[in-house]
């Protein structure tokens, strides 16, 4: 790189020798005109000006990927402290089975939207009072928003528990159109259209009662692996390909920049999506939360992965 770098200095030095005014250029007083640089030394300053340009962009490019990375990292542990606030309080966490079959709060938590209660519990965002429609803290009626309805009042009993989360600590989406809005945490990767992908969010099974680590089927009846994916919501408006809602697929989900899959990250080296012994499973006694990282595809191997103690 430096002798690069030495060259590019000469380089233009010589060019600036050759077009600076005779005055200012001691070299050319005993010229009788100021000669013109040639084609030939344009085009190696040139190239070499490209040549930096390549070397530099992909390190600019690695920089850029890694500040995302650091981001979501960085949010997603605040979400785990978060969570582990909530289960000092409530002996549990949330579950997000508890949409795998249904919707929630009469609508308020879509079928499957995992990671919307997520958002719920960490924010309690849903409305108060006890008519059934939510179990916020705040605001009885509308509009409900973020700062009107925090934390959970725990019915009939009056104290209050959380927010266990600030508005500003993490990236928030809310879903358009809906009414009481819904919540999402989101990676801090840009979207590569449409809506932000979701951290998806999977409260762990205590006694699956199969040795699988995700169920194998989106419909799979919830209790039957340690994550299940009816748990997420599968729609094409808010994920890219490869799930949710799928399987990760067994002994291929490397990722386009590097070699390590979604599997090896959470702790299954055998790569075939069951408990094998000797095999650490990350939140296994507990909750997953995974990025899609920066392809924008989940169950691959840059996925963004943290999991609770």
């Amino acid at each position: 790189m430096i002798g690069v770098a030495n060259s590019v200095v000469k380089c233009v030095g010589a060019v600036l020798r050759r077009v600076m005014p005779v005055g200012l250029n001691p070299t050319a007083r005993f010229r009788s005109r100021v000669a013109a640089f040639t084609l030939i030394e344009l085009l190696v300053v040139i190239s070499i000006i490209v040549l930096l340009i390549a070397i530099l962009l992909p390190a600019i490019m690695y920089g850029q990927r890694q500040a995302y990375v650091s981001a979501t990292t960085s949010n997603m542990k605040s979400i785990s402290i978060a969570l582990d606030q909530y289960h000092a309080d409530m002996h549990f966490y949330p579950d997000s089975g508890m949409v795998a079959a249904s919707s929630a709060y009469n609508g308020a938590i879509p079928q499957g939207a995992g990671y919307e209660v997520l958002a719920e519990a960490l924010l309690g965002y849903l409305p108060g009072g006890p008519s059934g429609s939510g179990d916020g803290a705040g605001a009885t009626s509308a509009p409900y928003t973020l700062e009107t309805t925090k934390g959970f009042s725990m019915y009939p009993n009056p104290k209050v528990y959380g927010p266990y989360m600030d508005i500003g600590q993490s990236d928030i989406y809310m879903v358009p159109s809906t009414s009481p809005p819904q919540y999402y945490f989101t990676d801090s990767f840009p979207p590569t259209g449409g809506a932000p992908l979701p951290i998806l969010y999977y409260s762990a099974t205590p006694d699956p009662t199969s040795n699988y680590i995700f169920s194998p089927t989106s419909t799979a009846s919830p209790g039957g692996a340690i994550f299940n994916l009816a748990d997420d919501y599968y729609s094409t408006t808010t994920t890219g390909t490869n799930g949710p809602g799928s399987a990760p697929a067994t002994g291929s989900t490397t990722s386009a920049t590097g070699t390590t899959s979604f599997y090896q990250i959470i702790g299954d080296t055998s790569e075939d999506n069951t408990i094998d012994a000797g095999q650490n499973i990350l939140g296994r006694n507990s909750y997953l939360l995974v990025s899609a990282g920066p392809d924008g595809i989940y169950f691959t191997g840059d996925d963004v992965v943290v999991g609770g103690p």
